[in-house]
C-alpha cells in the first residue's frame, strides 16, 4: 500500500477514533487497565494531598488518551504545562505532529530525558508554537527498521487491510451502479461485392460513408446523379422507411431515434459479478484487531477450558498494559518536574485475574477458606458496583 502521509495520518486516525472493534478493545484496555487512583512518592515520600489533588484529573486523562496514541503511534509524546502553577504534562494531539525512524549518531541532537539508544522514533510537531526542544517521547515499542517508514505504526497491518477493504467496497459499488442499467451493443456485417458493376460502386460508397461519418440513412449522391431525382423510387422500400422517419423526427428535440440497418445484430451485456465478498474482509478485519489487542472473541469462548484460557490471555495483557502505565507515570512525573527518575515511585492497583461471574463462584471461594476478611471486602464491593 502506498499512500501519502496525509492520507496514512487520517486512515490512523479513522481506525483508533471511528473503526468500531479498534475503539471498543481501546475503550476496554482503557477501563480495566488505567487505575482508579495512584500513589506517587518522591524521595521515598508520598506527593503532597494538595498536588495529589490538583494532578490526579490530569492524569487520568493523560493515561486515557496515552493508551490510544501507543496503538497509534508506537510511542507517547507530550510537552509540559502549568495549571495553576503546577506543572502538568500535556498530549500532543492525534494529527497535530509527524514521525518516522532515524539513526542517532554522536551528531544527532539529543533530546530531553533520552535513553542511550541506536535509532529512535524523530516527531515533528505541526504547532507553531511547539519546539523539538519542549517535547518528551516514551516509547511504547521500539522502532523497527523497515523499508516503508511513512509514519510507522503498530497499526499498519490493519491500515492495509482497510485499505484492501476500502477498495473493494468501492467496487461492489460500482458493479452495483452497472447493473443497475441496460447495456446494450450492436454489431453489424457488410459484404462488399468484388464486381465492378454501378450496384458495387454505389454499395462500396455507401460503407466508406458509413465508416467516416456513420450515417445509415443519408441518400447516395452518386446513385441520384447515375439514376436521376426519382431514382429514390427504385430503392429498397426499406430505406426508404429510414428516410421517411428520418425526416419526421430531424426537427423534434424531445426525442432521439436510433435506426439500426437490417444486418445488425443486436445484444444485452450481462451483470458483473465480484467475486470477493465484503463480509469475508470484514470477519479478517475483526479477527486482526482480536489478535492485536488479545482480547478474543466471544465465538472463540465455546467451552469452560477455552474461556479460562482466553481470560488468562486477555489479563496478561491487561498487566502488560498496567506495567506500560506504570512505568509511563514515573517517567512523565519526572519529567515535568525534573528530577530524577529513580527517586519517584509509583504504586498502583493492578487488574485482577479473578472473574466472579455468579453466585457460585462467591460461594466456592468461600467454602475453600481461602479469603481473607479484606479480600470479602473487595468482593462486596465489586458486587455493589456492578448493581
Amino acid at each position: 500500500m502506498e499512500c501519502s502521509p496525509r492520507e496514512k495520518m487520517n486512515m490512523l486516525i479513522e481506525l483508533v477514533r471511528l473503526h468500531p472493534s479498534v475503539r471498543a478493545c481501546i475503550q476496554r484496555l482503557i477501563s480495566e487497565a488505567v487505575p482508579e487512583s495512584v500513589q506517587i512518592s518522591e524521595g521515598g515520600k508520598p506527593i503532597k494531598p494538595a498536588l495529589q489533588k490538583v494532578l490526579a484529573p490530569f492524569f487520568a486523562t493523560f493515561l486515557e488518551n496515552s493508551i490510544e496514541m501507543a496503538y497509534m503511534c508506537g510511542f507517547v509524546v507530550f510537552t509540559r504545562s502549568k495549571h495553576e502553577g503546577v506543572p502538568i504534562p500535556l498530549l500532543l494531539p492525534l494529527g497535530s505532529f509527524s514521525w518516522g525512524v532515524e539513526m542517532v549518531t554522536e551528531r544527532t541532537k539529543k533530546r530531553k530525558r533520552e535513553c542511550p539508544n541506536l535509532y529512535r522514533y524523530s516527531v515533528h510537531p505541526h504547532h507553531p508554537e511547539v519546539n523539538l526542544d519542549d517535547i518528551y517521547v516514551f516509547e511504547y515499542l521500539p522502532p523497527a527498521i523497515r523499508n516503508q517508514q511513512c509514519l510507522p505504526s503498530p497499526l499498519d497491518k490493519l491500515c492495509t487491510l482497510r485499505f484492501v477493504m476500502d477498495v473493494t467496497e468501492d467496487k461492489i459499488q460500482k458493479v452495483l451502479e452497472w447493473n443497475c442499467q441496460k447495456h446494450i451493443v450492436t454489431s453489424e456485417q457488410v459484404n462488399i461485392p468484388k464486381d465492378t458493376t454501378t450496384e458495387g460502386i454505389s454499395l462500396l460508397d455507401d460503407f466508406r460513408r458509413y465508416l467516416v461519418t456513420g450515417d445509415h440513412l443519408g441518400l447516395n449522391k452518386r446513385f441520384l446523379t447515375m439514376n436521376g431525382l426519382r431514382a429514390h423510387m427504385s430503392q429498397n422500400p426499406s430505406n426508404l422507411s429510414n428516410w421517411k422517419i428520418k425526416e419526421e423526427f430531424k426537427n423534434d428535440e424531445m426525442e432521439k431515434v436510433h435506426i439500426l440497418p437490417p444486418n445488425t445484430d443486436v445484444h444485452e451485456l450481462a451483470g458483473l459479478k465480484l467475486e470477493t465478498s465484503v463480509t469475508e474482509l470484514h470477519e479478517l478485519m475483526q479477527r486482526q484487531v482480536s489478535e492485536l489487542f488479545q482480547m478474543p472473541l466471544l465465538t472463540d469462548m465455546g467451552s469452560k477450558d477455552i474461556s479460562a484460557f482466553v481470560q488468562q490471555k486477555e489479563i496478561k495483557q491487561m498487566k502488560y498494559m498496567s506495567n506500560f502505565i506504570k512505568r509511563l507515570l514515573q517517567y512523565t512525573y519526572a519529567a515535568i518536574f525534573d528530577v530524577p527518575l529513580g527517586t519517584i515511585e509509583v504504586q498502583c492497583d493492578q487488574p485482577s485475574a479473578m472473574h466472579i461471574n455468579s453466585v457460585d463462584d462467591v460461594k466456592k471461594l468461600h467454602e475453600s477458606n481461602t479469603l481473607l476478611p479484606s479480600d470479602k471486602l473487595k468482593i462486596r464491593k465489586h458486587l455493589m458496583k456492578n448493581l
